[in-house]
């Protein structure tokens, strides 16, 4: 059995080809910025099932060679 060979793809577009073949990103870039976080937050929760989120923790440490 031969082992699959790998091919190199390189796709040239220019950022307007993107833009009229992706109508998503387009309205999305279109929101504000709340409204897309909001978005994100939103399917976050229904991954993560709504648990808590990890807090930061961080501590000050004497530094002892001052």
């Amino acid at each position: 059995m031969a082992e699959p060979t790998l091919q190199r793809v390189l796709n040239v577009t220019s950022f307007d080809e993107v833009e009229r073949n992706r109508p998503q990103l387009r309205y999305w870039l279109s929101r504000p910025a709340a409204e897309r976080i909001a978005a994100v937050e939103f399917l976050r929760r229904q991954v993560e099932g709504g648990r808590a989120r990890l807090q930061r923790v961080y501590r000050v440490l004497d530094c002892p060679w001052r």
